[in-house]
């Protein structure tokens, strides 16, 4: 029981230890040292908390600039997609136009104007990735209308050739006319059936001089007779008839 009034030595007095009651006092030596270690922690905590933050501010902003990175990415493959897709449909429109486009047979023009306008068809669709497969209509087409020209130049070279034949043939000419008859037919220009309607007018233009040279020879003939007959009967004494007296 503790006696009133009377001043108690404290365990630390008696045993001979230091009293640190008063550096343990908020303002005493170990209260600073306290203060200040946990100033100190409260410290680094406030810098762990804002590098925390910093990093997760940090993170925060990749991650977004990785999202708008993604996003444009997007933005862009869907924008390519759509101008390849309307590209590929401008082809087909082009494609089945070209497939399907009349020409004149007997132009050539025409068909060389066609032919070019399948080319570039052909052209855009090689670029866009078509395989010969599927360009292969197109190629058909082209080589149809290929044919055709042939055809026409042919027809034209024939045309051209027999109308010259002919023009030789009316001016007479007609063993060079024979021979360019036979030479075209050598050549695979005329067949023998326009050999044979020349022959005709050859042989009719042929009938036709001979006959103009007998004519010719005929009448020269005729007038040569004529001539001498006159000669002759210039040469005969002429009976004169005597006038008589009155």
């Amino acid at each position: 029981m503790a006696l009133q009034g009377v001043q108690m030595p404290s365990i630390a007095g008696v045993y001979g230890v230091k009293d640190f009651r008063e550096d343990l006092r908020p303002d005493g030596g170990l209260g600073k040292l306290a203060q200040m270690a946990m100033n100190l922690y409260q410290l680094k905590s406030n810098q762990a908390q804002q590098k925390e933050m910093q990093d997760a501010a940090q993170q925060f902003q990749i991650a977004e600039k990785e999202k708008e990175r993604k996003l444009y990415a997007q933005q862009q493959a869907d924008a390519k997609a759509a101008e390849e897709a309307q590209k590929l449909a401008t082809w087909k429109k082009d494609a089945n136009y070209v497939s399907s486009l009349d020409y004149d047979k007997n132009n050539d023009a025409s068909m060389v104007q066609t032919q070019n306008n399948i080319r570039k068809v052909i052209e855009d669709g090689l670029a866009a990735g078509k395989s010969q497969e599927e360009l292969a209509p197109l190629y058909q087409r082209l080589n149809g209308i290929q044919s055709d020209r042939n055809i026409l130049g042919q027809t034209v070279a024939k045309n051209n050739t027999v109308k010259d034949i002919q023009a030789t043939i009316a001016e007479g000419a007609i063993d060079t006319a024979m021979g360019d008859i036979a030479d075209a037919v050598g050549a695979g220009i005329i067949d023998q059936h326009d050999a044979d309607k020349l022959m005709v007018r050859l042989n009719e233009k042929k009938g036709q001089l001979e006959k103009q040279a007998f004519q010719d020879k005929q009448m020269k003939y005729n007038w040569n007779r004529q001539l001498k007959k006159d000669a002759e009967s210039d040469k005969k004494p002429r009976l004169q008839i005597k006038k008589g007296k009155s």
